[in-house]
């Protein structure tokens, strides 16, 4: 190609990639629809598993990367094993005979 543009190699390979050609155009299509189908659940491994393409998983980790397309993942919950009170708590009643507003009176 250089030849008959009668350029110098390097000043081809330059400018074809300045062009911006996207090679993975029809890729990022089928990315993004896979990752519509899967309602956001699919991560890079499993959108790369439902194509079935030859691509290396590091280009669609970029690809959904550009795309913003990041899979959902729920937040984790610190295990406890407490289940709550078994039976309610007795009323505190304060010297006067009556309960205090704002929980129990502290004598000191």
């Amino acid at each position: 190609m250089a030849c008959l543009l009668r350029i110098a190699p390097s000043s081809y390979h330059y400018h074809h990639a300045r062009i911006g050609v996207d090679k993975y155009a029809g890729l990022r299509a089928r990315v993004a629809r896979a990752f519509a189908d899967s309602k956001g659940r699919y991560g890079y491994r499993r959108v790369k598993a439902a194509l079935g393409t030859g691509v290396s998983e590091k280009v669609i980790r970029r690809i959904m990367a550009e795309g913003g397309l990041s899979a959902h993942v729920p937040k984790r919950r610190r295990y406890s094993s407490y289940e709550g009170e078994t039976t309610p708590a007795p009323p505190v009643i304060s010297s006067t005979g009556t309960s205090p507003p704002n929980g129990p009176m502290r004598s000191g």
